[in-house]
This record gives structure tokens, sequence and C-alpha cells, in this order.
């Protein structure tokens, strides 16, 4: 005879937008993977432009050596903009070349986890006129 009253009840997609290659799973704060040989976490984010530069900042944990992350935007050699062996907070710079995805691999025999990952455009809102750049560098933290 108890009655219980529910005010306020969320429901949020765990990895939205993300597609999960083999060894990957998402959790509810982050995505893990365990895998031999390479496996793709991708996004296709909105509004991405090519010939754009972005940053991108992840957080990365619990990776096992020898594991290795490599971070792409749009795909192919050409759109490398860092690889990762170690735990830590990074961010990376690069110009949007090619396709759309955003592309996380795990290259060899990988295990980590990646969380916090942000993507922002460099420069949005600015014209960038005759003369003028927004150059293509990297920052580790």
């Amino acid at each position: 005879t108890d009655t219980a009253t529910i005010s306020s009840i969320s429901v949020q997609e765990l990895g939205e937008g993300w597609s999960v290659g083999t060894g990957w799973t998402i959790e509810e704060d982050k995505a893990t993977v365990d895998t031999v040989g390479t496996a793709t976490l991708s996004q296709v984010p909105i509004d991405v432009t090519t010939g754009k530069f972005y940053k991108i900042s992840l957080e990365v944990s619990n990776i096992v050596g020898g594991s290795e992350l490599q971070i792409e935007f749009g795909g192919g050699v050409a759109s490398i903009v860092g690889n990762v062996t170690a735990d830590g907070v990074f961010t990376f710079y690069g110009k949007w070349d090619l396709g759309t995805t955003l592309y996380l691999y795990a290259l060899g025999t990988s295990e980590f986890s990646v969380s916090n990952v942000t993507l922002q455009e460099l420069g949005e809102g600015w014209s960038v006129g005759s003369g003028w750049s927004i150059f293509n560098y990297r920052y580790f933290t």
C-alpha cells in the first residue's frame, strides 16, 4: 500500500552519434577498447568544414603498454592529427582536409579508455583575409 512519486526521469543514449567498431564498447562516461589489430571508433560531427582548422581534446586512461590511439580528421594518412601512447589529457590541432568523419583508431594490440572528447573549430566567426592564415600546429599537454 506504499505510494511513490517520481518527479523527474532523464534518459540519455550512451555514445550518441558514435559508430562503434569491433573491440570498442561504450560505457556510461567513456569508450573502452580491448583489441588486436585496428579498431575504429568514429563520428560524423555536425558542421565540420573542409579546409577549416579544428582543435580536439580528449582524455586517455588505463592504457596498457604498447597500445596506441590515432586521431584523424576525415580519414587517410594526410589527416592524422595525433597519436597517443600514454594516459593523460591531450589536445591536438589540425586542418580538416578530407571527408566528414572523425576517426579514433586503436592500433596494434590496444587496451585503454577514451573520454571527454571535444571538437572545436578554430577561428570560428573570423573572416580570414589575404595574407592571413590560421596555422596547423600541435600542442601536447
